[in-house]
């Protein structure tokens, strides 16, 4: 494994968490699948943030165009992550009969549904250089 795909790893991981806690304290005043959103963004700018500091060499594009990209790319993921999440949690596990914490496996396999993507797009598109 590469060094760079290592790094995203870990963000996505923090990322993640970021998530997961968000929608958490969000679920407390609206649905879950609403928290499960309303989280996204929230993770998405942190996952940003880091991956631009941290992960992939700085370029010569400009943050504001790089964010824009990022966004892009996590509205399509929040599509995916919000039918595992909510598909899950609504269907599957009631008819398997899985009850224990369903919202938190449910939206944590959601998260972590489009890391080999996301990497892929992130550094051949989002933050490549030249």
């Amino acid at each position: 494994m590469s060094r760079q795909f290592v790094g995203f790893f870990f963000v996505g991981v923090f990322a993640g968490l970021v998530n997961l806690a968000s929608r958490y304290f969000i679920d407390i005043v609206t649905s879950y699948e609403v928290a499960v959103a309303v989280a996204f963004p929230i993770a998405t700018t942190v996952a940003f943030l880091l991956n631009r500091h941290y992960v992939f060499e700085s370029s010569d594009h400009r943050t504001a165009g790089q964010f824009t990209k990022f966004a892009i790319i996590n509205l399509s993921a929040l599509v995916q992550v919000w039918a595992i999440s909510v598909g899950l949690v609504r269907f599957v596990f009631p008819l398997v009969g899985f009850t224990w914490h369903p919202e938190l496996i449910g939206h944590g396999i959601g998260v972590a549904s489009p890391v080999l993507t996301s990497f892929l797009f992130y550094k051949y598109w989002v933050f490549a250089r030249g």
